[in-house]
């Protein structure tokens, strides 16, 4: 596990954010999520009036959808008082921050996905080309068209 980088006490469970994971502590559960599997994170803040809340939405997983009285009930959030605002707001900045890099490093994975099948694509034409099955003109289009479709 890696290092401790947050932690929220919240009015029924506690959260703590790792470098490689997220963990909810309830009373008599646990709830521990990977940093790739996160989806989506939702906050509110507290107010006199009413206490503030923060949600995960996580791969495979149905998100609470049923803001602060879902946020009650649900493994995958916590509700704070008005007094942890700030650090429960740059908890919910870190999520993001990982959220994005989930979608940068998925995006790369595919970049290099596709150039892998265009590169092999290529390589199996140039192949019937070397066996004299298709022409050299069929081949320049399979190129050309191989080359924008990226």
């Amino acid at each position: 596990m890696g290092n401790l980088l947050f932690e929220l006490r919240g009015n029924m469970n506690n959260l703590f954010v790792y470098e490689d994971k997220i963990i909810f502590k309830f009373l008599t559960d646990e709830k521990v999520i990977d940093k790739v599997d996160i989806e989506s994170v939702e906050f509110s803040k507290a107010s006199i009036w009413k206490n503030g809340y923060l949600s995960l939405g996580v791969k495979g997983e149905i998100k609470n959808s049923n803001g602060i009285r879902g946020a009650a009930n649900d493994l995958r959030s916590i509700v704070f008082f008005p007094k942890q605002n700030e650090l429960a707001e740059n908890v919910y900045n870190h999520i993001r921050t990982l959220i994005e890099e989930n979608k940068k490093n998925m995006s790369t994975i595919i970049n290099q996905f596709q150039s892998f099948s265009s590169a092999d694509e290529l390589r199996k034409f140039k192949q019937l080309l070397d066996d004299g099955i298709i022409t050299q003109e069929e081949f320049d289009e399979k190129k050309i068209n191989n080359h924008f479709s990226k």
